[in-house]
Order: C-alpha cells, then structure tokens, then sequence
C-alpha cells in the first residue's frame, strides 16, 4: 500500500479498495478455518465496502461472478443486508431495541421495527414481494 494514489481521498480510497479488498475476500472465501463473528457494525462496514468495490473495480466484481456461478452466497449476503425485525412487542424487546441503537453506529440502518407476533412482521416484511 506504500504506492497508493494520494492525490485526493477519493483516489486514495479507490486505490486502496481496488488492491485490498479482492486479494482478502478470495483468502476469506478459501479458508478453511473458521471466521471470527463480526460485531453489527464491523458486518455493515464490511457491506458498505463491498459494495463500494463491486461498483468501482472490475476485479471484485469478476470474483463476485465467480462466486455465484460456484453457488456461493457468502458476497450475497454481504453485498444485501436485510432488516431487523424484533417481536413480540414487549418492555423488554423495546429495551433492547433500544440499547442496540444506542451501542450499535449502523443499527438504525437497518432496524425495521418491531411488531407484536412474528407472523405480523413476516407479513409485513413480505408485503409486495419483499424477502428481508
């Protein structure tokens, strides 16, 4: 990283995206160890520069092509984050909601709501063809 493009953040950040993220997903993909769980706010960092590298370099996104075509989903799953639905809707479920708002940076990002039985936010959830 020593010769990277230091002329403004944007080509520094693009620079940087563009030689680290493929070499570490394709190590990530093809360890057979297993992975350190991330927080929620490291898993959405995480997203956010993927999603970042598979718009802006044609080397991520030929390993995303590759990934899926191996039926892989792990980038799927990292590149379309879905939303938190929390049920029932009691005292203590609206208190943790809450502390996770309060502790977490990219919680309300994808916080959908909490409903009072789970069927009630699988339907809602799923109104209009929508899966997450």
């Amino acid at each position: 990283l020593r010769d990277l493009d230091t002329s403004t953040w944007n080509a520094t950040v693009t620079d940087a995206v563009a030689r680290v993220t493929p070499a570490l997903l394709t190590g990530l993909l093809s360890s057979s160890s297993p992975l350190p769980v991330p927080s929620l706010d490291e898993f959405a960092a995480l997203s956010y520069a993927a999603q970042y590298a598979l718009e802006s370099n044609a080397g991520f996104r030929q390993l995303y092509r590759q990934a899926t075509k191996l039926g892989l989903s792990t980038l799927g799953n990292l590149l379309h984050l879905g939303k938190l639905a929390f049920a029932p809707d009691t005292p203590a479920v609206r208190q943790l909601v809450a502390h996770l708002n309060a502790s977490h940076a990219f919680f309300d990002n994808h916080f959908a709501g909490v409903w009072s039985t789970e069927e009630a936010a699988v339907a809602e959830l799923n109104t209009g063809g929508k899966s997450d």
